[in-house]
């Protein structure tokens, strides 16, 4: 068998220890954020944004990641009508 050659269930091993080191990453790169803010030494950039598109853009690609590894789950929105349109913060920590 070729080195380059991988059966299925290698995909699927190989798949799921990227996606879970992709979250890991993002664990601690949020992790790092909050002790920088607790610590003083984080700056903040503060814009306004519109949430229910953030909230939306991500149900999107969780329905779109859900589709591709053919799990069928449906992603639902119940966003409140109160909710503000534009909110200020720092999208890079959002």
């Amino acid at each position: 068998m070729q080195a380059d050659v991988m059966t299925e269930d290698q995909r699927l091993y190989v798949r799921s220890l990227e996606q879970s080191c992709t979250y890991l990453h993002s664990v601690v790169s949020r992790l790092q954020d909050l002790a920088a803010l607790l610590h003083g030494q984080a700056t903040i950039n503060c814009v306004p944004f519109d949430i229910v598109a953030i909230i939306t853009g991500v149900a999107e690609s969780m329905q779109h990641f859900s589709e591709r590894e053919g799990k069928g789950t449906q992603v639902k929105l119940d966003i409140d009508p109160k909710l503000p349109l534009s909110i200020s913060g720092d999208l890079t920590k959002v």
